[in-house]
């Protein structure tokens, strides 16, 4: 404000900084259970180091409880790593609709955290109409899946794109002229599509891929997942906090974290794939 303005103006008062535990895994249905990772937030203005910041004190464990309800087992949760959580028994594997319930105690910081997920149920690719196509023809990749049962809600899915041969590969029209590490286009995301806004034919999700997920002609993988409500909520408020919603200009919606006694994302996805080429 100009020193004319300044008595009718008002600074904007920022919230007081807490410091809190950040939980990051995601759970793969029919994968062996993911890592946890724990570490602790920054101030703003502190240079943020992931090792420095790690949080290696806390006894972790998860519990698997069925559709039924009932605990079918105690999976206890040790430290293999800088505020990295391994699963004493590797070999156990994530179970689709069963609830996941994490809870995580820290005494150096006098903190208890508990959340919990969901895995969403597995589904197949039933059909393609061509494994080789030229980018941008008269056709686009068609798939047709099975439907991912969620229970309460209608399924949410990304769908994902990613080149085979990174190291190789050409550019796409599209990306050739792209800011970015070359790496920041391996992966292309399409973000959150609902079943509902997919064609539907029967019991059967029908998708059309769109060109613009294409970064890299040759050998890619096509992948659709299923998501829980936790990744849902999460990266639905991403995709506000990058624009294209109501939001004034400079204000930045807080992430949707379903983490009590602390922030980040403990969620879980089913998904399935498939290897296509791209041809100029």
């Amino acid at each position: 404000c100009s020193a004319f303005l300044l008595a009718s103006c008002e600074l904007y008062e920022q919230d007081t900084y807490v410091e809190q535990v950040v939980v990051e895994s995601y759970q793969i249905a029919l994968k062996p259970m993911s890592d946890v990772i724990l570490t602790r937030t920054s101030p703003i203005f502190e240079e943020y180091s992931k090792e420095a910041r790690s949080i290696n004190d806390a006894s972790v464990l998860v519990r698997e409880v069925s559709p039924s309800g009932q605990t079918s087992q105690v999976m206890a949760f040790i430290r293999t790593g800088q505020g990295i959580y391994s699963p004493a028994e590797p070999e156990i594997i994530v179970k689709p609709k069963y609830k996941y319930e994490l809870e995580a105690v820290i005494p150096s910081m006098d903190v208890r955290i508990s959340t919990f997920t969901v895995v969403p149920d597995t589904f197949s690719i039933k059909g393609i109409n061509a494994t080789a196509l030229v980018y941008q023809g008269p056709e686009q990749f068609e798939l047709t899946l099975t439907p991912s049962y969620f229970p309460g809600r209608q399924s949410y899915y990304i769908f994902t794109n990613e080149t085979l041969d990174p190291e190789n590969a050409e550019f796409t029209r599209f990306y050739a002229d792209a800011d970015g590490d070359r790496a920041d286009f391996y992966r292309v995301s399409s973000g959150i599509i609902n079943q509902t806004s997919t064609s539907q034919n029967g019991e059967f999700v029908e998708l059309t891929f769109p060109w613009i997920g294409v970064a890299f002609y040759g050998p890619n993988r096509l992948r659709a997942s299923a998501i829980d409500d936790n990744m849902y909520d999460y990266i639905r408020s991403l995709q506000i906090q990058g624009g294209g919603s109501t939001l004034s200009p400079g204000e930045i919606e807080n992430i949707i974290s379903n983490v009590r006694g602390g922030i980040g994302v403990f969620g879980s996805y089913s998904e399935v794939s498939i290897e296509i080429e791209v041809l100029k």
